[in-house]
């Protein structure tokens, strides 16, 4: 998704909860950090609701690529924002939802990260640890392993 500076890969510059909190005191909303700004959009504030309901949706819309490639049966989003509740993960829905080209007729839940900001971590161990080490590796062209 292109950025304002015309490059690519952007998508934290614009979501991230110090954009957020900028976006609303240019519409005449302080906020006074990351926890004030999802408080507020959780009680239904309407300039924060939008302001959090546009990134969720630029969010949904990155997101709705990786949905298409991987076909996942769930995405979990983690981070600051995500305390947001519906807030945040209704409009990633949404725009996962007209977006992504389903393959075939799969539900996709869209939920709150469990585990924090650790949770891509410990999913990329538990995957690791359920590898099964025994098994000899494929052979790549040429005789070599991978």
């Amino acid at each position: 998704m292109p950025a304002a500076s015309g490059g690519r890969g952007c998508l934290e510059l614009l979501i991230r909860p110090s954009a957020l909190i900028e976006r609303c005191a240019r519409r005449g909303v302080t906020v006074a950090g990351p926890s004030d700004l999802v408080a507020r959009a959780r009680a239904g504030e309407p300039t924060v609701q939008d302001v959090v309901r546009h990134a969720a949706t630029l969010l949904g819309r990155v997101l709705s690529g990786m949905v298409v490639q991987l076909d996942p049966g769930k995405v979990a989003i983690g981070g600051i924002l995500a305390h947001a509740g519906d807030a945040v993960l209704e409009p990633v829905r949404a725009a996962i939802g007209q977006l992504a080209i389903p393959r075939h007729p799969r539900h996709l839940d869209v939920v709150t990260a469990q585990f924090g900001d650790e949770g891509g971590a410990l999913g990329a161990v538990a995957a690791a640890l359920r590898l099964n080490v025994s098994e000899p590796l494929p052979a790549l062209p040429g005789g070599a392993t991978a």
